[in-house]
């Protein structure tokens, strides 16, 4: 049964509708669907207002969804048309789902740097990485195999020993997932940027999508992943941002 969460009063009138589906939830925030629109509630109104800034942006070079409003911590999008790409069972031929990110999310590592106004560098994750655990929200018997055999202290150290020596620095998400990116056929209709996006490590992008390929379609669809993506990936570094994609789920 899908979770439905009151809209706020005063953002009825723009959505059509006082339920909104939810779609997931992040650290971050939680995502609902309604008829026309995307809604995100952010912890803070500072994080809702750097996903708008970085949408505005995106939306001038990708088929980011237009925002509609962002009012205090809620964000408002247009719904991209097709369908996310975490419900696979939506699209005509899933088979090709995991080529199609890879595709996707190499499009936006594609984009000029230099025209990039935000940024987020290996010392804001491992920031991020240190504030979770000290509000104690890293719990490794919840992590799992072989992150779940060590101590958050451990799990810290193992990230920050990963660190490259060189940052392979692209135009990135930050922190994607599969509900990120919407499909109608093979067309790219939707990537959703959110606070993290910006300058950042490309292998970050690539540790986080390929989590969200081998938990939606399977291990299979990993091998379909990087072959689309070509060539670019440090297998120690996307293990090290592997770490921190749960770390900060």
């Amino acid at each position: 049964m899908v979770d439905s969460i009151p809209v706020p009063t005063d953002l009825r009138d723009i959505v059509g509708t006082d339920q909104a589906a939810l779609v997931s939830q992040s650290s971050t925030s939680s995502r609902m669907v309604a008829d026309q629109h995307l809604l995100f509630d952010y912890h803070t109104s500072e994080q809702a207002q750097n996903a708008y800034d970085r949408l505005n942006w995106l939306h001038e070079y990708l088929p980011a969804p237009e925002v509609v409003v962002q009012q205090g911590q809620w964000l408002v999008t247009e719904r991209p048309k097709g369908e996310s790409a975490a419900d696979p069972e939506r699209h005509a031929e899933p088979g090709h789902l995991a080529s199609r990110l890879a595709k996707a999310l190499k499009l936006v590592h594609s984009l000029d740097v230099e025209r990039c106004p935000f940024r987020r560098r290996w010392e804001d994750y491992a920031a991020d990485i240190d504030r979770a655990a000290s509000q104690q929200l890293i719990d490794p018997e919840q992590l799992p195999d072989p992150y779940c055999r060590y101590t958050v202290r451990e799990l810290k150290e193992m990230f920050i020993s990963g660190r490259p020596p060189v940052e392979d620095l692209v135009v990135a998400h930050g922190a994607p997932t599969v509900d990120d990116f919407y499909f109608s056929g093979d067309e790219l209709t939707g990537i959703i940027a959110g606070p993290t996006f910006g300058v950042a490590e490309r292998n970050a992008d690539l540790a986080w999508l390929h989590r969200g390929v081998r938990e939606t379609y399977g291990d299979e669809a990993v091998f379909s992943y990087y072959d689309s993506y070509g060539p670019g990936e440090s297998l120690l570094a996307v293990d090290n941002f592997f770490l921190a994609s749960f770390l900060l789920a």
